[in-house]
């Protein structure tokens, strides 16, 4: 099956925040994610599908800016497998926030944001991502944000860029 059929079967699942559904994830991107022509266009098309997970935004994202896209994918596809099963907030009930720069999404009550490095997002994605799902975002200001265990200045944390090909998306 080509990569794009199967972003598009994982798309179909991806409408929950599942830590199971970002393991596959990162397994297609570790193991069969060798062809650049190929993962581009597909990853592309997996967020027009609007997976529910801010991972997947977080890794396209990221793998989409990159100069080495084969060699990207296979390294951010096994990283997210780690994480994923070592990340305590991906085993609490509660799942860690989305975070950008300068906002985060439905704070509420939060004295502090925390989060992992896989569900960073540039604004402009946060924004978009919330918009979809009907989530309120909300600005950091002076919360203290943590991000993988480790109190982070957002101010000089260094956040994801938006990938080029994003911005018209």
């Amino acid at each position: 099956m080509a990569l794009l059929e199967h972003f598009r079967y994982l798309a179909r699942y991806a409408m929950f925040d599942d830590p199971d559904i970002v393991t596959e994830f990162g397994y297609l991107l570790a193991e069969g994610a060798d062809d650049p022509v190929e993962l581009s266009p597909a990853l592309v098309q997996l967020l027009k599908g609007m997976p529910k997970a801010v991972e997947i935004w977080s890794v396209t994202n990221s793998l989409l800016g990159a100069v080495d896209l084969a060699s990207a994918a296979a390294e951010l596809g096994w990283a997210l497998i780690a994480h994923i099963s070592g990340c305590e907030l991906h085993r609490s009930p509660i799942m860690p926030l989305a975070v950008s720069a300068q906002s985060a999404l439905q704070i509420g009550a939060l004295q502090e944001c925390c989060t992992c490095r896989f569900r960073l997002l540039p604004d402009v994605l946060l924004h978009r991502y919330a918009t979809h799902y009907g989530y309120h975002v909300e600005a950091l200001g002076s919360r203290p944000v943590y991000v993988d265990g480790v109190r982070v200045l957002a101010k000089q944390y260094e956040w994801p860029n938006l990938a080029p090909i994003l911005a018209d998306h």
